[in-house]
């Protein structure tokens, strides 16, 4: 069993959201979880690359025609290298950095005027 602790879950995140957006490239590992998460919660499925900027376009355009305010965002995608720098290929430590603090901030701009504070 994996379990999620929220804290402060009278009010804040623990009141939310009616739907759960899933992000992530493998389509069918999403569309799994969404089954598996049916019928308790209602999902949406964005599959794809975060490090293109059409995915962060594609969530700023669903989150436009939604309606709906974002309550909370767990900004869990990332990688990570191992081995030397100095060794390393260039362009994959590029790749790291631009999805684990590029992306990651695309997402959270285009998400925050969208969220219950506008903060």
């Amino acid at each position: 069993m994996r379990i999620g602790i929220v804290s402060g879950a009278s009010a804040g995140m623990g009141r939310g959201p009616e739907e759960l957006w899933l992000l992530g490239r493998r389509e069918e590992r999403l569309a799994d979880l969404a089954a598996e998460l049916a019928p308790a919660v209602r999902t949406r499925i964005f599959p794809g690359d975060l490090n293109e900027p059409a995915r962060i376009r594609e969530i700023q355009d669903a989150l436009a025609q939604s309606g709906g305010a974002v309550c909370w965002i767990v900004a869990a995608a990332g990688e990570g290298r191992i081995g030397s720098f100095a060794s390393g290929d260039p362009d994959r430590f590029r790749r790291m950095i631009d999805l684990n603090c590029g992306a990651l901030t695309a997402l959270i701009s285009v998400a925050l005027p969208y969220t219950e504070t506008g903060a």
